[in-house]
C-alpha cells in the first residue's frame, strides 16, 4: 500500500513524519511513503518528499494537495501526523469501495452526540483516496472552483461535496480518540487519534506513558529535527 502525509509550517516537527513511517513500517508493508511539504525536510531518506514552495492553503487545508496534479500514486492512504498506530491495518473494504466509487474515512462514533465537535460524522485523519474514481475528480473540480472556501473544516467540506453513496468507512479498523477516551489506551484497537494537541502532545506526557508501547520514544523529544536540509 502507498501512504501519504502532509506537513507544512512548524506546528508538527519533522519527527512526527519519521515516527509515522516507523509505526507503519513496523506493522504494514509500505510500497511508497510520501510527505507533501513546504520545504526540504530533515527526515528519513526512505520518505519521498513533494515540495510545494508557495501554498494556497493554511493548516490542515494543505491536505487538499492530494487532489492536485502532483506526482502521487493512483491510490493511497492519507494519514494525519497526530496518530498512533497500534496494530497492522486491515483493508477488507477496498474492493467494495472501488466498485462503489467511494472515499474511505474514519467514522468517529465516539463523538456522535456532540454536534459542535464532529457534526459531519466523518474524520479524515485516515483517508483512502483513489485518483481513478469519479468521486476523486468531483472533489478536484470542486477545489478548482473554490467551493471549499466557505467551510470551517476539510471534513465539513468533503461531507457536503460528496453524496452519501460516495462516503465509506474503515469498518474493519478500530479507532478511538485519546481525549474522548480519558487519555487511556484502548487495548486491541488499531488507531489512536491524538487530536486537538496541535503538535504539542509530547509536552504533556512522561517517558513511561503507554503511547510509547507503539511510538518510538527517541523521536518524541527531538534535538535536531527542527533543522531542515
Amino acid at each position: 500500500m502507498n501512504f501519504v502525509c502532509v506537513n507544512f509550517g512548524d506546528t508538527y516537527h519533522n519527527a512526527y513524519v519519521d515516527a509515522l513511517y516507523y509505526m507503519l513500517f513496523m506493522n504494514n508493508k509500505i510500497t511508497k511513503f510520501i510527505c507533501i511539504t513546504d520545504r526540504k525536510r530533515n527526515i528519513r531518506k526512505e520518505i519521498e518528499q513533494i515540495i510545494i514552495n508557495d501554498s494556497d492553503y493554511e493548516g490542515a487545508w494543505n491536505k487538499l494537495y492530494c487532489f492536485h496534479d502532483i506526482e502521487l500514486p493512483s491510490e493511497f492512504i492519507l494519514l494525519d501526523l497526530d496518530i498512533v498506530i497500534q496494530s497492522k491495518f486491515k483493508f477488507n473494504e477496498l474492493k467494495e469501495i472501488i466498485i462503489n466509487d467511494m472515499l474511505l474515512f474514519i467514522q468517529p462514533n465516539w463523538a456522535e452526540d456532540d454536534r459542535l465537535y464532529q457534526s459531519t460524522n466523518i474524520n479524515s485523519s485516515l483517508l483512502y483516496i483513489n485518483r481513478r474514481l469519479k468521486s476523486y475528480n468531483k472533489i478536484k473540480k470542486s477545489i478548482n472552483n473554490g467551493d471549499w472556501y466557505p467551510y470551517a473544516t476539510m471534513d465539513r467540506y468533503l461531507y457536503n461535496i460528496l453524496s452519501k453513496k460516495e462516503i465509506g468507512y474503515f469498518n474493519s479498523l478500530k479507532t478511538y480518540s485519546y481525549l474522548d477516551n480519558g487519555f487511556n489506551e484502548k487495548v486491541g484497537y488499531d488507531i489512536c487519534l491524538l487530536n486537538k494537541f496541535d503538535g504539542l502532545f509530547f509536552n504533556y506526557i512522561n517517558n513511561d506513558h503507554w503511547v510509547f508501547k507503539y511510538y518510538p520514544i527517541l523521536l518524541s523529544y527531538p534535538s535536531t529535527y527542527h533543522i531542515d536540509l
